[in-house]
């Protein structure tokens, strides 16, 4: 089957789908003279921009490349030095102990397959050979603060599709995936708190003393940021830690126990191809009214949604503020949608061809 013709879907959509199908409208479905490929809101949640900044920093260095400039993100700059010590200290402690076991043999590659006419896509971080056994295993980096509660992801959209994904594009069997926890810290009182990014000195004698440091305040010491750190900066911090206080520097990189491949998925796969196919059906020409009744009724409101313990939806607006609803990209809160799938590319590019 042409992909052309194929139902586009990946988790994301899926997810907003399942947490308030309006949601998901606006974030694929809308459609108007400026866009056709969905709103997302201008600017970012902090934490997407710190956990994207994570990844990629994780990924160049796994490809033996630079780095992306993060001076300009849109970050504290406690962010840009949490975001560069994370990324320092995954491959001064994680990298080295998996490469002792591991290959890697698929980073960052686009997968797909096809299921009833709907095409699945995803995006794999990473895929690990392990060199004794020639088993295939799947670990997925996840920013977190507070304490590694890694159950929630036991059965995850996003691990199961990847195993999914592997089997039917890459004919490869995962043995199983693990959550690659990537510690973020604490704030209080607007300061963070990250022993990779902070330590305390003291100033010691001039001409008498060396400065002494260590992981916790006492007398005479004061917090200072690890880039300052006399001996090769948070590199050779992290591998201080490493030495003295290793324990430290594991509450960073927590793992998860191996989370296998469930048969739940063989009707979870049905359920959302069946949804896809149905929102596949609002895309065809109508006349306004109807397209609107068919969103109101097949694109529900949940309410309960809109604003949570966690926060306000990013959508809240286009739900609630008239002004945004009549006119988003108008307004400055939101920009159309920038697909990432390659074969979304492809369509929009075909689609416009013609």
């Amino acid at each position: 089957m042409n992909k052309v013709s194929l139902i586009l879907t990946d988790r994301s959509r899926i997810e907003a789908d399942w947490l308030c199908p309006r949601k998901r409208y606006w974030l694929t479905e809308y459609r108007d003279e400026h866009t056709s490929t969905g709103l997302v809101p201008a600017s970012n949640p902090p934490a997407f921009t710190f956990g994207l900044a994570v990844h990629e920093g994780i990924e160049a260095g796994i490809k033996g490349e630079t780095a992306p400039d993060i001076s300009e993100a849109d970050m504290t700059d406690d962010q840009k030095d949490c975001v560069t010590a994370i990324v320092t200290g995954f491959f001064e402690y994680i990298w080295p102990q998996w490469m002792t076991d591991y290959e890697p043999v698929v980073v960052e590659q686009e997968l797909e397959f096809e299921h009833d006419g709907v095409l699945f896509m995803c995006r794999p971080d990473l895929i690990l050979k392990h060199k004794r056994t020639g088993d295939h295993w799947y670990p997925d980096f996840k920013t977190f603060s507070g304490s590694f509660n890694y159950h929630r992801w036991v059965i995850s959209l996003q691990q199961q599709l990847t195993f999914l994904a592997c089997e039917k594009a890459l004919d490869l069997d995962l043995a199983g995936a693990w959550i690659q926890g990537l510690g973020k810290g604490s704030g209080r009182k607007g300061m963070l708190y990250h022993p990779l990014v902070f330590g305390y000195r003291h100033p010691g004698v001039p001409g008498v003393s060396e400065p002494t440091y260590g992981v916790q305040r006492r007398t005479g010491f004061q917090r200072f940021n690890t880039k300052e750190y006399h001996h090769n900066g948070v590199q050779g911090w992290i591998q201080q830690l490493m030495k003295k206080h290793p324990d430290m520097v594991a509450k960073v990189y927590p793992q998860s126990q191996p989370i296998f491949p469930q048969k739940i998925m063989d009707g979870v796969l049905e359920q959302i191809t069946y949804r896809e196919q149905l929102i596949a059906k609002t895309r065809e020409p109508s006349d306004h009214k109807t397209k609107w009744a068919q969103h109101m009724g097949i694109f529900p409101q949940h309410i309960s949604q809109c604003d949570t313990g966690w926060g306000q939806c990013s959508y809240f607006d286009m739900c609630h503020v008239s002004t945004i609803h009549k006119n988003p990209i108008g307004s400055g809160s939101f920009v159309p949608r920038e697909p990432h799938h390659a074969a979304e590319n492809t369509m929009i590019q075909m689609q416009d061809g013609d």
